[in-house]
């Protein structure tokens, strides 16, 4: 009996010690230039993502944008709360597009976290 209560408290306390482990992704801060009144493709490589973990990237969730709008080639705009797939920004589908006659650094501005598929 004693093995079997030993090997129990052991996969109990490899569990738990993946658990504490796991790291969650992160995105980094970027300036993006684009011509005025002219859209410009998002790219997976423009939100900086890295995990230690090894994790790909699964999603993006969009927080907030000002003084532009994201589109999605397919679904149309995209608004705070929503999210884009990894896959959509590979496949080139999200673009964003500044308000009318906006120029100047700082513009825009787009706050959002990235997700590999259980941490954000």
């Amino acid at each position: 009996m004693r093995r079997t209560k030993t090997w129990a408290w052991a996969l109990c306390a490899i569990s738990s010690l993946a658990t504490v482990m796991a790291a969650p992704p992160e995105g980094t801060d970027k300036t993006l230039d684009t011509f005025a009144n002219t859209p410009r493709t998002i790219m997976t490589a423009d939100f900086g993502y890295s995990d230690s973990d090894g994790d790909l990237l699964n999603h993006i969730l969009i927080d907030s944008l000002s003084n532009g709008s994201l589109h999605h080639s397919k679904n149309g705009e995209i608004s705070a709360g929503e999210t884009i797939t990894a896959a959509d920004l590979v496949a080139d589908r999200l673009y964003f597009t500044p308000d009318q006659d906006v120029t100047g650094s700082s513009a825009a501005n787009l706050t959002f976290r990235v997700n590999d598929g259980t941490d954000y």
